[in-house]
Order: C-alpha cells, then structure tokens, then sequence
C-alpha cells in the first residue's frame, strides 16, 4: 500500500498529464491478460494440492508415493505449461501489434513510447508463462522454498537501500530502494539461515492442545496455515478442516495436507463449544471470536 502511493506521488509530480495518460492506459489495457488466464492458477493449485497429498520428497529430492497420483500432476503441469506458453506467445503479439495500433492512431503525443510498450507486452507474456510454474508449486507445498525473503537479502539485492522496516505486527517487510541500484546478490556461508534448536518444540504443546478435544479446526487458509498443517498432521493431531473467509479459497483443499477448506458460517455449524480453533493470525483474533461467538478454545499460533 505504501509504495502504491508513493508511486502514484511520483507519477503526478513527475509525469507530464498526456504521459500519465499513457501511463495508466497502459497499465488498463494489460489487464486484459485476465481473460488469458481465465482463473485457471486457482485451478491449479487446488488440483495439484490434492494429488501432492498423496507425494513426497524422499531424501534425494525424488517424488515418492502414490504413482496415479504422481502421473495426475504430471498431466496436469504439462497441460498448464503448454496452454500458459501458448496464452504468453498470444498475449505477447496481440498486445504488442494491437497497441501499436491503438497508441498510434492518435499521433506521436509522446516520443519513443513504442519501446517501452513493446517491453512491457513482452514482460506481460513471460509473466503469464510462468503463472503455471508458480500456482504448481503453491499446489505442493514448495512455495517456501523458492519465495522468502529476509531483509538481509534485499540489502543485498539493493546498492543503495532507503528506507525498510516492518508493518502488520511484524508480519510484513517492505522497502524504498533505488531501481537502478538492482544487482545481482552474492551468497556465502554465512546467509544461511539457521533455525534455533526448539523451533518445533511449539508444535508438540499445540499437538498436545489438539488431543485434548473433539474437534481441530485451522482459522487462515494461507501459507502459514498450509506450513502449521502439516507439521500437526506429522505430529500425529487430527485436524477437520481449515476456515478462511476468501471464497477463492473455499471448497478447495489445502496443499500437502489435504484439508477441505469452509467458509465461516458452515464450518461454525461442524463445530461444537469447546472445540479448537488455531488462529493462524493474533491480529484478527478479536475479529474470529465475535463472528464465532466465543464459544470455543483459540489458540494463537503465531506468538508460538
């Protein structure tokens, strides 16, 4: 939201108002890339989650386990590759020569604004080729392993870093970074990222919680609850399902685990008082016990 709005800042100080008009034009038309799309990342992820229930690693990086299963996904991830590169290569042309076109009907307003539109549809079409790659990998579990970020990595991303911190209790980190700075990081040793010696020892006491009653339920259907979900499962705690009020999420099965995901007001009708409630996020507790009436056990996941 900050950088949104220093953005938009930037923009109306800087930019004459016949650019801005072609800034935000720009930016209009590419949204067309959603009927490439079609949804079908959503798809994906809740497809490939519910094969990846019944997979693996094993030691050597191999997928292991069920092999119907693993064939499933196999089909799966080659037929979005090829329809997603197909939308890319088409979205990619269609944008390019249709707004050479639209932009140039009404004569050279701005100069040189056929490159950087060029650019961008090209950028727009790689993005959309590798949306597969990414709602794949969120569908089994991998999404940790190839987007986190420390601050200590965007310092080295960045030459000359201004301004970073934290916002939403912590739970986010955000910067203002020079562009032109971008470099490439250098890793060493000493960037690993060592995780202390109890930093499981938390999901023993909550799987102790969990045995203590009836019912399990996980309010936040987002990484976090995907990540909390598993470790209590291999714990040995039985879980019913997960609670998240984005209906892009509900009916849909969390990746790994394999929990069905309800609404609200259905899960509350499963549930009975007393029963567990792992909140994945403190910061809508007070929120959660008023929808569900304060009838059951919360437990706050996140100061663990």
């Amino acid at each position: 939201m900050g950088a949104g709005l220093i953005t938009t800042l930037l923009i109306a100080a800087l930019f004459s108002p016949v650019l801005q008009g072609y800034y935000y034009t720009f930016n209009s038309v590419l949204a067309f890339q959603v009927f490439a799309e079609l949804g079908l990342g959503t798809v994906l992820t809740s497809f490939a989650s519910h094969e990846w229930a019944k997979l693996a690693f094993d030691q050597n990086g191999r997928i292991t386990g069920d092999q119907d299963a693993l064939s499933r996904l196999t089909s799966l991830g080659s037929f979005a590759l090829r329809w997603y590169m197909a939308a890319g290569v088409a979205m990619t042309l269609i944008f390019a020569i249709g707004g050479l076109y639209f932009f140039g009907a009404s004569g050279d307003q701005v100069p040189s604004w056929r490159a950087p539109w060029i650019g961008l549809s090209v950028v727009t079409g790689l993005n959309l080729c590798v949306l597969p790659v990414w709602a794949l990998l969120e569908g089994c579990n991998q999404v940790s392993a190839v987007n986190y970020f420390r601050m200590t990595d965007f310092q080295r991303m960045f030459g000359t870093l201004l301004e970073s911190g934290c916002v939403f209790g912590g739970q986010y980190l955000y910067i203002v970074a020079d562009l032109s700075s971008l470099r490439r990081p250098i890793y060493d040793q000493t960037c690993a990222l060592d995780f202390p010696g109890d930093f499981l020892d938390g999901i023993e006491r909550l799987c102790s919680i969990a045995g203590s009653r009836e019912r399990n339920a996980i309010w936040g259907a987002a990484s976090k609850g995907v990540v909390f979900a598993v470790y209590l499962q291999r714990a040995g705690a039985r879980l019913e399902f997960a609670i998240d009020i984005n209906p892009a999420k509900q009916n849909k099965y969390l990746a790994s685990s394999g929990l069905l995901v309800l609404p609200p007001e259905q899960a509350l009708r499963l549930l009975q008082p007393g029963d567990n409630v792992f909140v994945m996020n403190s910061n809508y507790l007070d929120e959660i016990v008023a929808q569900s009436g304060n009838q059951y056990h919360y437990c706050k996941v996140d100061h663990e």
